[in-house]
């Protein structure tokens, strides 16, 4: 999937003794005792993730430059934390008759190969009820097996891989724990009851970004937040036809009622359908498609 280096550490996590697992020999391949082990020193800089993995095969750059230029000890910055061991990870696909696009099927395939469960929501049922259903089998059939992370992702959802942030003074330089710098491998890092990456939404808005936020289509739920939040977990809710809370809303609003929130610990890309219209040789309109009527009709 990805010609990085480094691949996925399938490290327990340790902030949760209740979920240690021994360890699969299937999860890494095995050393020969005779081969000689580098030195840190001599292994030199980690390779970084290939674009379009989601960050998965990479590892962190080391951060060599700080936003104004001047050199900054890698020590300076926290590591990110260690990968969750997918073997605890359940993911359910929403593709509501289609199929996930490229970049997150080789995401999802690299998931699989390391002992992650995939699930796929059901396309006969509106988006809260499949959500509801993901969630209810979750409950019932994953997390009694020792999965205790629900992931959810919508099949237009685009994981992202680690990114560098460039400064106003300086070049770029990586902070391995900012959302914004880090991709999507927060989702797959961080121990939180109810994570999820940010997003635009199909209008090209903003979507769901920020931690007084909370996006559905790419999130990760711990079972015993699950289980502490009052069903029905997802509902949409209309006032005079029309809708004025969407699922993720409604979903957030249920989980800060028993003190759970939501925190967004990465970005991922949203498929959507956009009308391009140049302007200058530098500038495009990007208009919604579903606004294509109003810009027609002149409003």
């Amino acid at each position: 999937m990805s010609q990085g280096q480094a691949t996925l550490s399938e490290q327990p996590d340790t902030n949760n003794p209740q979920a240690q697992v021994s360890p699969s020999p299937a999860v890494a391949p095995a050393q020969s005792p005779s081969a000689p082990q580098p030195s840190p020193q001599a292994r030199g800089p980690e390779s970084p993730p290939c674009p379009g993995s989601g960050g998965l095969p990479g590892s962190s750059l080391a951060v060599s430059q700080s936003l104004a230029g001047a050199p900054v000890p890698a020590q300076a910055l926290s590591a990110p934390p260690p990968y969750i061991d997918a073997r605890r990870v359940a993911i359910y696909l929403m593709s509501y008759r289609r199929q996930p696009n490229r970049y997150q099927q080789s995401w999802l395939d690299a998931l699989r190969s390391r002992g992650c469960a995939i699930r796929y929501g059901s396309e006969e049922y509106g988006i809260p009820e499949a959500r509801e259903q993901n969630c209810n089998r979750f409950l019932a059939e994953d997390a009694p097996a020792g999965r205790e992370y629900l992931l959810m992702i919508d099949a237009d959802i685009v994981p992202l891989p680690r990114r560098s942030v460039v400064g106003e003074a300086g070049p770029p330089a990586v902070h391995p724990t900012s959302p914004t710098s880090a991709g999507s491998d927060g989702i797959l890092r961080d121990n939180g009851e109810l994570v999820y990456c940010g997003y635009c939404g199909h209008d090209v808005s903003a979507g769901h970004f920020g931690d007084d936020q909370f996006g559905a289509g790419f999130c990760r739920i711990h079972a015993s937040a699950l289980r502490r939040i009052a069903k029905p977990w997802w509902r949409m809710i209309y006032e005079q036809d029309r809708r004025v809370m969407c699922e993720c809303a409604h979903f957030r609003l249920k989980a800060e009622a028993v003190g759970i929130r939501p925190k967004m610990v990465g970005l991922a890309g949203h498929e959507a359908s956009v009308i391009t219209i140049p302007r200058s040789p530098t500038q495009i309109e990007i208009i919604p498609r579903h606004h294509l009527a109003c810009l027609l009709a002149g409003n």
